[in-house]
């Protein structure tokens, strides 16, 4: 099965019938300038993809969380295990790297995480994503994809 298509299947599983729902609310209380990304890379042993969406007023300090998913599979049998972690910037300039999250299930095996991300008293100026293949808690190899918020 396609990549994208195990995603899509994955995370509509997770979302079941109360998405539409959320979905619907955020649409109808979204201020005027709202922000949604979808992009991921992948390494040697690794792919990632990143959907974020945030609601809050662009420009303006909000307690508004950025929603994140992050879906990661495995791509190599080779006894190492990928991981993902969400990146975000804020107006400062500074880069947050958020945990990191493991998938150990092998070659093949797709991972999918809901979480949500904030600030106290700043905003997201851009989002991102970083895709790694470790040996054990030695990083070999990554990549990296930003989109603007």
């Amino acid at each position: 099965m396609e990549w994208n298509n195990l995603i899509t299947r994955r995370v509509t599983t997770i979302a079941g019938t109360t998405g539409a729902a959320i979905a619907m609310t955020m649409l109808l209380s979204a201020p005027a300038h709202a922000y949604a990304g979808n992009y991921g890379c992948s390494t040697t042993g690794a792919l990632g993809k990143l959907t974020a969406h945030y609601v809050g007023p662009i420009g303006n300090p909000s307690p508004n969380p950025m929603k994140v998913i992050l879906s990661l599979k495995d791509t190599k049998g080779d006894d190492h295990h990928a991981r993902i972690r969400y990146l975000s910037k804020d107006r400062d300039g500074v880069v947050t790297k958020w945990k990191w999250r493991a998938n150990t299930g092998g070659n093949g095996n797709l991972e999918v995480w809901e979480t949500t991300a904030s600030y106290t008293n700043n905003y997201f100026t851009a989002s991102g994503v970083e895709v790694a293949r470790f040996e054990g808690g030695t990083l070999l190899n990554s990549c990296t994809d930003w989109t603007a918020a």
